[in-house]
């Protein structure tokens, strides 16, 4: 592979900083708080508007040298959420319509054949937002990994097992162990589970064995995390939702709600198939389908042995061994634990109302 040359990017990012009014961060999680740090000095900020202010104030007009970019091994992080050109008031879009204002009108000496060296972020202060396909997080960091996984072409790691590629090594790695490997190391303290990823595990611990102090706004429930009440809000007192005008349906987030909107209203199926040519409205979907053409069922139920394809047809299975009959339907007392079969159920209803 050609060695890859660092100075034209380290060039390119000192014009962005010349000319425009974007942010360069650098995020670092200490004690287990994310933290977004200065570009240019050691001041750390746990609020992204609190980052712009103090760079407002000490280094917007601050000459950017290039030994400040040697330690940058790929992408400069900027927070583009006031993006605007520093010598006009030209309004733009994104940042590679700003990149062509400023070597256009102002003769910048960006290098559009090189490499692109930034990852452009709009940064809130509460839930962040991926501005090209609207997923949200709750922090920057899966963000981050999310744009450099979705958003990225240039993915040079392969999954010899699956073909799936990978920006970062680290993040190939991290598939194999949780999609590839049946390692479950991380246990949990207080019932015994066991999980593929510390994340996956403390998760489990903060809302299952949590304390219960952080009380509802809208009703007496209480909750072991910030994260927990949000959700609860979301999905039980409808707080935050977005509605769908052309339908009564509302949705737990923008991404949800983009997609409701391209399958059920748009029709749009642009996806295909590699193997059967079959289309699907997103990747999503693809990814649910490719499964029905694997003959392997790594998911095995730990009561009666039996294999799924995937893990959540496994957690749809163990509702029969513990009799969950979550489906229940409202015309008499029957109940079921799959949607599908209180469907099928409903159809018997509507077919003793038309006798």
């Amino acid at each position: 592979m050609k060695k890859r040359s660092w100075r034209p990017l380290r060039k390119n990012i000192i014009e962005i900083l010349k000319y425009t009014t974007v942010v360069p961060f650098k995020q670092e999680k200490r004690n287990y708080i994310n933290s977004y740090k200065c570009f240019l000095c050691v001041r750390r900020y746990v609020k992204p508007s609190d980052l712009r202010e103090h760079y407002r104030e000490r280094h917007a007009d601050r000459k950017i040298k290039d030994h400040w970019l040697w330690d940058q091994r790929r992408f400069v992080y900027l927070d583009i959420t006031e993006m605007n050109c520093k010598y006009c008031a030209v309004v733009v879009e994104n940042m590679d319509e700003l990149v062509d204002h400023i070597i256009e009108k102002h003769g910048s000496k960006y290098d559009k054949s090189c490499e692109k060296c930034f990852m452009p972020y709009k940064l809130t202060d509460g839930t962040l937002t991926c501005f090209i396909c609207g997923k949200e997080f709750n922090s920057f960091n899966p963000l981050a990994t999310h744009t450099l996984d979705k958003h990225t072409s240039d993915k040079p790691h392969l999954c010899d097992l699956c073909g799936r590629r990978f920006v970062l090594q680290q993040s190939l790695a991290c598939h194999v162990r949780s999609a590839h490997l049946n390692v479950e190391k991380h246990k949990c303290k207080f019932c015994g589970d066991t999980f593929r990823t510390e994340y996956r595990k403390t998760s489990h611990e903060n809302k299952v064995h949590g304390e219960k102090t952080i009380k509802c706004t809208r009703c007496p429930e209480l909750f072991a995390s910030l994260t927990l009440r949000k959700c609860h809000l979301r999905s039980v007192h409808k707080e935050g939702r977005v509605e769908c005008e052309l339908c009564d349906k509302d949705f737990f987030n923008r991404s949800r709600f983009l997609s409701h909107m391209k399958t059920a209203h748009l029709k749009q199926r642009d996806v295909q198939c590699s193997q059967c040519n079959k289309c699907f409205p997103s990747k999503r979907h693809l990814k649910l389908h490719m499964e029905t053409h694997s003959e392997e069922r790594p998911h095995k139920c730990k009561v009666c042995k039996k294999g799924f394809r995937t893990r959540s047809n496994l957690r749809t299975h163990e509702r029969i061994h513990s009799n969950d009959r979550r489906f229940a339907c409202k015309s008499c007392d029957a109940a079921f634990v799959q949607s599908s079969s209180l469907k099928h159920h409903m159809s018997k209803h509507l077919r003793d109302e038309k006798r």
